[in-house]
């Protein structure tokens, strides 16, 4: 009888049932947990990605960009998860910015808006408690297990520019070497000798302000480049490559495309010309003044900045037979005076011009609405008018850094995303002086220019 009852298998199959549904439990009810997990940890880096890369592009070394960039990081989206015990919100927890970003250990920080170039997102953690996994402590004995876990999310980015459309100009930074901050947009209103005459008007060896265009290398490529209305081409990742040489004749022809004084179409549709600064003026000119408030002589010194100082209020007289200066311009720079006179409005904040309005105002600036044109008889175009109107006369410069890069003769140097917008104050003058100058209006951000975009790229 006991031998019987040792070889009955009978219900020997309800043992093994027993132990596979077990396991079977145990791996389904891992599997669940586990998908959840990977979802949301999907869904928040794609929050923390989205985050990063918009905040990026606004990354542009002008003042105020890392509270811009934060703010886009913080709000630009309202992703959220119904995984997550926490909140259903996909919130950002911190957002730090570095100058340079290789490893943990020589991150470093950045300490102003102009070297913030690459962004960190991290988003706010998401507890998660599971639904299956506890139970396997009452159906295997000794498995150690918790209820939840936190899931977090990070991303790095950047953002190269890429600037189209712009004129092959070009000039050394002077902050390299003393002088003021073109990119600095506190120094609005003050004039530039983009390009002087002669061999002593270099930028750097070889180098008299010019860019290879997207037309090619050459003095008939540059003057067609400059005269475009839209150039071709475009500089990715900040790189430009320079177009050596003086090319006076090219200068001209190209540039005044903007004025009268041009075989190339669509000038401006205001062309007349304002004073220089008192730094550029030849006390023998009168100020620099004739009749109508156009510059009649090239400066007597070897000023290559100007200082801002000119006089609207002998200007408008002389150009608007007598007339008292509008209070809107009171103190104003020559490309607000421009404006006005076209009737185009615009907004300004001492000498700092934002054009065209934006909807909203940042603090400081007053939006100024001329009642209508007033373009005086010699800024009447003989033309058709360019069909970017006013800005017609307003040029993109890269900036290079020429000392640290040792730019000489022809050669691919980066810009590191620096141009300045500058206001050509008047025609370019028969060779051999064709100087070519500028009043600075701001550094180029991807919202003062259409011609700037950014491309964000993720590093982590």
């Amino acid at each position: 009888m006991l031998m019987n009852f040792w070889n009955d298998k009978k219900g020997s199959v309800a043992v093994y049932s027993a132990i596979f549904s077990m396991l079977a439990l145990s791996a389904g009810s891992i599997a669940i947990d586990v998908g959840r997990l990977i979802t949301l940890k999907a869904q928040m880096q794609h929050r923390a990605d989205a985050s990063a890369t918009g905040a990026s592009v606004w990354l542009d070394g002008s003042d105020g960009a890392r509270e811009r960039a934060t703010d886009v990081a913080e709000n630009a989206s309202t992703d959220s998860s119904n995984i997550g015990s926490t909140s259903s919100a996909l919130s950002v927890a911190d957002v730090n910015f570095y100058s340079s970003y290789t490893s943990a250990a020589s991150n470093v920080a950045a300490t102003s808006d102009s070297d913030a170039t690459i962004v960190e997102v991290v988003l706010t953690p998401q507890l998660v408690d599971f639904f299956f996994t506890p139970f396997l402590e009452l159906l295997v004995e000794s498995t150690s297990t918790t209820g939840s876990t936190n899931v977090t999310a990070m991303s790095v980015a950047t953002s190269s520019s890429v600037m189209c459309a712009s004129p092959p100009l070009m000039i050394c930074n002077p902050a390299e070497t003393s002088g003021m901050d073109v990119m600095d947009g506190a120094n609005a209103g003050r004039q530039v000798l983009l390009k002087a005459q002669g061999s002593g008007g270099t930028w750097a060896p070889g180098n008299f302000g010019f860019l290879q265009s997207g037309y090619g290398s050459g003095a008939n490529n540059l003057e067609r480049a400059l005269a475009d209305v839209t150039p071709p081409g475009c500089n990715s990742d900040g790189n430009v490559t320079t177009e050596p040489g003086n090319m006076a004749n090219p200068t001209k022809d190209g540039l005044n495309a903007r004025f009268n004084d041009s075989s190339w179409p669509y000038p401006a549709p205001n062309v007349i010309s304002y004073s220089r600064d008192s730094a550029f003026i030849d006390d023998s000119s009168s100020n620099g003044n004739s009749g109508n408030g156009n510059s009649s002589s090239s400066s007597s010194t070897d000023a290559r900045y100007g200082d801002g100082d000119w006089d609207p209020e002998a200007y408008w007289e002389a150009a608007h037979d007598g007339d008292s200066l509008p209070n809107d311009l009171e103190d104003a720079s020559r490309f607000q005076v421009y404006l006005y006179e076209l009737g185009e409005s615009f907004a300004r904040h001492g000498l700092q011009t934002v054009y065209p309005t934006p909807s909203e105002l940042e603090d400081g600036y007053v939006e100024v609405t001329p009642g209508s044109a007033d373009i005086p008889e010699d800024g009447e175009p003989d033309d058709t008018v360019a069909p970017n109107g006013a800005l017609r006369r307003v040029v993109e410069v890269a900036v290079l850094n020429c000392v640290e890069q040792s730019v000489r003769d022809r050669g691919t140097y980066s810009t590191g995303g620096n141009y300045v917008q500058a206001f050509i104050t008047e025609p370019v003058g028969d060779p051999p002086d064709t100087d070519l100058y500028g009043e600075l209006i701001g550094p180029v951000t991807s919202s003062s220019s259409d011609n700037l975009t950014t491309d964000a790229s993720i590093l982590e």
